[in-house]
Formats: structure tokens, C-alpha cells, sequence
């Protein structure tokens, strides 16, 4: 009996972990909408916890979180690229053209900064709430994926498609 306690009291390791981005990636696949792909973070973590042993677990949300973000930050580091670049053909196009000066590169880095200045601090403010609890951890995290979410379809239906 004591043995079984401490394997249930032993901690999630990363490779215990059942993580794949295949579930956000189906998700975004079949988002008609900006607000339905924002949806979509969260979704490979909730199967990673739901798939992996210990995954309810504080720690095990973690790990699985953690694992999502790393994904959102790939994606939001290829959108960024992407909106850069047509911010750059943008303000060239302008002054090319003669139609005056276009300030869609700065006004884009003024607006990845805002984001990231709001995303922290609004995710700090959701952690605040747990106080000293476990629980700050995994609501931070989601906090996290969630603004990345948005910001990403932002970006993508917003911009770039555009």
C-alpha cells in the first residue's frame, strides 16, 4: 500500500507527458472565424492532460501548458515575420508611389509591445488571484495561451490576410 501511495504522490516527468500540437492544428484547420480560431489555443493541452498520466495534476498542467505555448510562440514568431514583412512593402509601396509617408512598420512594433505589455500583465493579474496557491501556475499558463490565441488571429485575419 505504501508503495502505491508514493507512485501516486511521484511527480509528472515531461516524459510521461502525452503532447501533440495535432489537436490545436485540427482546430485552426477548421476555424471559419477569427474568434473560433482564437478558441482554438488550449486545445492540445486539455488532451495532454486529459491523455497523459498525472496530467490533471498542478504539475501535469503545467508540463502540458507549457507544452502549447511553445507551439503558440512558433506560431506567433511566423506571423510576426509575415506582418513585418507586409508592413515593410506597405510603407515602401507608399513612399514609391508618392501617396506620403506610411508608418505601418513603426505603428506594428508599437502594437507587438503593447500586446506583450497587456498579455504579461493581464496574466499576472490572473496568477494574483490564486495567491500563493498551486493554481496560479496553471491559470497563468492559460491566461498565456489564450492571449496568444487571440493576438495570433488577430494578426493572421486581421493583417496578413488582408
Amino acid at each position: 500500500m505504501a508503495a502505491a501511495l508514493l507512485l501516486a504522490a511521484a511527480p509528472v516527468s515531461a516524459q510521461d507527458m502525452v503532447y501533440s500540437d495535432a489537436g490545436t492544428l485540427a482546430c485552426l484547420a477548421a476555424a471559419a472565424s477569427t474568434s473560433a480560431k482564437a478558441e482554438c489555443a488550449g486545445v492540445s493541452a486539455l488532451a495532454c492532460m486529459e491523455d497523459s498520466p498525472g496530467g490533471t495534476s498542478t504539475m501535469g498542467n503545467v508540463e502540458c501548458l507549457d507544452s502549447e505555448v511553445t507551439f503558440w510562440d512558433d506560431i506567433l514568431a511566423g506571423l510576426r515575420a509575415q506582418a513585418m514583412e507586409k508592413a515593410r512593402a506597405t510603407d515602401e509601396a507608399a513612399r514609391t508611389d508618392g501617396l506620403g509617408q506610411s508608418f505601418m512598420v513603426e505603428t506594428l512594433t508599437g502594437l507587438e509591445t503593447a500586446w506583450q505589455g497587456y498579455s504579461d500583465a493581464r496574466c499576472a493579474f490572473e496568477r494574483a488571484q490564486y495567491r500563493d496557491g498551486t493554481g496560479g501556475g496553471p491559470a497563468e499558463l492559460r491566461c498565456v495561451l489564450r492571449t496568444m490565441g487571440e493576438h495570433a488571429a488577430y494578426l493572421q485575419d486581421m493583417w496578413i490576410s488582408q
